[in-house]
């Protein structure tokens, strides 16, 4: 009597695997929201020219395109009485004195006006003491590249040599530090010009990009243990598979270097951080969230109920410079940190004379 209740329900088990071919296409009604201000903002305890960026949303239907918020009033407030106006650089792009520097165990207020009138404020943020990086280490490895072929429509999956560096940290305040990071890929190469029966003359460039594509994720992995590591790059094997990283096909020598920028989370930092790599990272599921519920920290105090995107930063900052020599032959990795190269221009050659950061073999 048990299996009658199995038996009974089975047409409509099948009934239900036929919906989709009956499915009817379905438009959803959006509702037409004014544009909302997004605030983007960064200080550190290093000195030098920090950005606040502003811009506006697109609606979901529209290319995005957002629209910079030129012609605000932006200062920044800190509980140790300093104050400092910012200036706009570009549209939408202000920048602090050149000299700024937030000082740790201090909190920072950022304040907006816009063109309009509207104020808006960040919650107060404090800069706490940075991490302490004990080592940077590498190990040979592999990842999965995509890209379309030049033939056809379709997608091809290639599994691409490299190295993969880590950073092992300690030092936050409750164990394991919370914290983000930038890293970038500086490269060198040479141009050669043969002019005829003349001598060689020689372009000494470089390159540096951001290559955090496929590590997955911008942020330490937080946990009751008193030190942490995480995979912070991974660097291809072969010059001719730097196209996966949207750099050209010049031919780059065997110099491999990193730059890392370390950023320690406050509370609302790491928050906004996770949920953001959470958004990124999410795969379609029902529960996966929106990008409306990343939490940031701005306020409109002109009217309470209109919503801000966005976050305003202020991290101690620590930067890491270190070349990776991978020796595939040999199996093994080693590590070099070199001076920092964080301040040189992204990208740019000297005709018949080294660059004062040139890396030599």
């Amino acid at each position: 009597m048990k299996r009658n209740p199995i038996i009974f329900l089975l047409p409509i088990l099948f009934s239900a695997l036929l919906l989709p071919a009956c499915q009817e296409e379905y438009r959803a009604e959006l509702d037409n929201m004014e544009p909302l201000l997004v605030v983007n903002g960064l200080i550190t305890d290093q000195p030098g020219t920090h950005t606040v960026t502003l811009s506006k949303t697109v609606k979901f239907q529209e290319d995005f395109i957002p629209e910079k918020v030129s012609g605000a009033m932006i200062r920044i407030t800190g509980t140790d009485g300093s104050s400092v106006f910012l200036t706009e650089y570009e549209a939408g792009t202000y920048r602090t004195p050149d000299a700024f520097a937030g000082s740790i165990g201090e909190s920072y207020t950022l304040h907006i006006t816009t063109p309009e009138g509207e104020e808006y404020r960040s919650t107060p943020q404090e800069i706490i003491p940075p991490l302490s990086v004990d080592s940077v280490f590498g190990q040979l490895g592999q990842e999965v590249f995509y890209f379309n072929s030049h033939v056809s429509n379709n997608v091809y999956v290639s599994a691409i040599d490299g190295t993969n560096t880590f950073l092992k940290t300690s030092g936050g305040p409750e164990g394991a530090a919370r914290y983000r990071f930038n890293t970038e890929l500086y490269l060198q190469y040479i141009i050669i010009y043969p002019q005829g029966m003349a001598a060689e003359t020689y372009d000494y460039c470089w390159v540096k990009r951001p290559i955090l594509d496929q590590v997955g994720t911008d942020i330490g992995n937080p946990n009751s243990l008193p030190h942490s590591t995480d995979k912070v790059a991974f660097i291809i094997r072969n010059r001719n598979d730097f196209i996966y990283y949207g750099i050209g096909p010049q031919l780059y020598d065997m110099v491999r270097v990193l730059i890392n920028k370390v950023y320690t989370l406050n509370e609302d930092s790491y928050l906004f951080h996770k949920a953001k790599n959470e958004q990124l990272g999410d795969e379609g599921r029902f529960f996966d969230p929106i990008a409306s519920q990343i939490p940031g920290n701005i306020e409109c105090l002109s009217d309470p109920s209109k919503k801000v995107l966005g976050l305003f930063e202020a991290s101690s900052e620590h930067i890491l410079t270190y070349k990776v020599m991978a020796d595939f032959f040999n199996e093994n990795v080693n590590i070099e940190m070199i001076d920092n190269l964080d301040q040189i221009p992204r990208s740019g050659c000297l005709y018949e004379e080294f660059p004062a950061h040139w890396i030599y073999q």
